[in-house]
């Protein structure tokens, strides 16, 4: 049967007479798969902005702040794409074989 390490917890292998799971020998890298991508922040960020300057911009009747929430928009909408995009790379490159 499989050691107890303090890295990775994995489920318990078929006919172990352990009642619970056992450590597996390879660590897993938390803080990479937790870390936001920074496209997708930098979407969210100016997503908020826009939507705050809009609401202010439209309830204040100021043209200057409702353009400044356009753009804002746009650059968000672009750093959505872009990370679209990475996503897309990623996906292709983990289906190929070899």
């Amino acid at each position: 049967m499989a050691e107890c390490h303090q890295f990775a917890l994995v489920d318990c292998p078929r006919g172990s007479t352990s009642p619970g799971p056992v450590w597996d020998h390879h660590p897993v890298d938390l803080s990479r798969s937790r870390r936001s991508p920074p496209a997708l922040v930098t979407s969210v960020v100016f997503g908020v902005i826009g939507t705050v300057l809009l609401v202010i911009g439209f309830v204040a009747d100021n043209e200057p702040l409702v353009l400044s929430a356009v753009g804002a928009g746009t650059v968000s909408l672009i750093a959505v794409l872009v990370w679209r995009e990475q996503l897309i790379t990623a996906w292709r490159s983990r289906r190929r074989p070899g």
